[in-house]
């Protein structure tokens, strides 16, 4: 029912190809919850325009679709450990007239966490970070350096599948994740795994509770103020999405052997008690070899929301001054 608005959208950005991809093409988009993922090739060769271009196309397709959207220009698939265009990146140092480092937030708070707890030692050890948000960021650290991958996708651990059986309660439904995978690590441990799946089943659960009140988004940002209270209900549901990381970093450790086991987002910028209540949660339910337990650590990303842009500054020194 688009296809004619996005023509018109298309010759209007000067666009000379628009492919769509993801869940709309792979059977697995859900009307409630799912973004568009689309791959755009713009006509212009002058490098200047296509930031403006990038966002005002982005913007008019969410406005006509009603939902977010996902654009990757083609140029993301032809360089080697990247996931952004090298010619957004080089529209973007050309109207700032400085060289641009990126990484993406989770990737970055990664970083930021491994330099913090190690200092000097940074580069000659290994972390593995979860950061819980909206959904579930995070990044593999080695020898210091981010782990990217052959395509950039290294250290998206929310999309990790992990076993379901002993940390769903009976009756409850397999979590499904936004990106259409279902019993990913994002689909429990983000506010959008709370929101769609394990705060409606808790709920039914305790028919008597004050966050029936509440319209669910709503709910799903207060649950943890009842967490940090002591609330049955809530301590449940934060148990599940302590279970689910531990048992990602239990997956981590059979192929990664990390130093240090890092959790970060909005669960640790909690009251100290609930704070320090999950992380233990999460160490009790990674299961490692007794060699590893000897050795390995658990701790809570440094310096909360700031980790992420402390991370980017860390890796534009690193760009500039690699032995920093």
């Amino acid at each position: 029912q688009h296809l004619p608005a996005l023509r018109d959208l298309c010759a209007k950005h000067g666009i000379r190809a628009l492919y769509f991809f993801g869940s709309a093409v792979a059977g697995s988009f859900d009307p409630k919850r799912s973004n568009v993922d689309l791959l755009v090739d713009f006509l212009d060769e002058d490098l200047g325009p296509w930031l403006r271009k990038y966002f005002a196309f982005k913007e008019e397709v969410e406005r006509l679709f009603g939902r977010p959207v996902d654009l990757m220009m083609l140029g993301a698939l032809d360089e080697p450990h990247s996931r952004v265009s090298p010619y957004f990146r080089a529209a973007v140092e050309h109207h700032l007239h400085l060289p641009v480092i990126y990484n993406n937030d989770g990737n970055a708070a990664a970083l930021y966490a491994h330099n913090k707890f190690f200092g000097a030692e940074a580069l000659h050890r290994s972390s593995i970070a979860a950061i819980v948000g909206t959904g579930l960021g995070g990044g593999v650290i080695e020898q210091g350096q981010v782990v990217r991958g052959a395509a950039g996708m290294a250290g998206e651990l929310g999309h990790v599948h992990i076993p379901m059986e002993g940390l769903l309660a009976p009756g409850q439904p397999t979590p499904r994740c936004n990106c259409g995978f279902s019993g990913d690590l994002e689909s429990v441990a983000s506010l959008s795994g709370i929101q769609n799946n394990l705060l409606p089943y808790w709920l039914s659960q305790y028919p008597e509770h004050p966050l029936h009140a509440m319209e669910i988004n709503a709910a799903a940002k207060a649950v943890r103020g009842y967490g940090e209270r002591g609330d049955e209900m809530a301590l449940k549901l934060f148990e599940q999405q302590a279970m689910a990381i531990g048992r990602m970093f239990t997956i981590a450790a059979n192929f990664t052997d990390p130093d240090v086991y890092f959790v970060g987002g909005g669960v640790i910028e909690a009251e100290p008690v609930f704070r320090d209540w999950f992380l233990d949660k999460v160490k009790a339910f990674t299961h490692l070899r007794d060699e590893q337990a000897d050795v390995a650590q658990f701790a809570l990303v440094a310096d909360l929301d700031m980790a992420g842009a402390r991370g980017s500054a860390v890796a534009a020194l690193r760009a500039v001054r690699p032995a920093a």
